[in-house]
């Protein structure tokens, strides 16, 4: 019943998630690795 609104929920939770790990990687100093 709710699979649409779900998928939709996940797919921005992902998105939001993948984002967020994105923009703390790219300001991460160089040797913070």
């Amino acid at each position: 019943p709710f699979a649409g609104a779900c998928s939709n929920h996940a797919a921005v939770v992902a998105f939001l998630f993948f984002s967020s790990l994105f923009f703390r990687l790219s300001f991460a100093k160089p040797g913070w690795k």
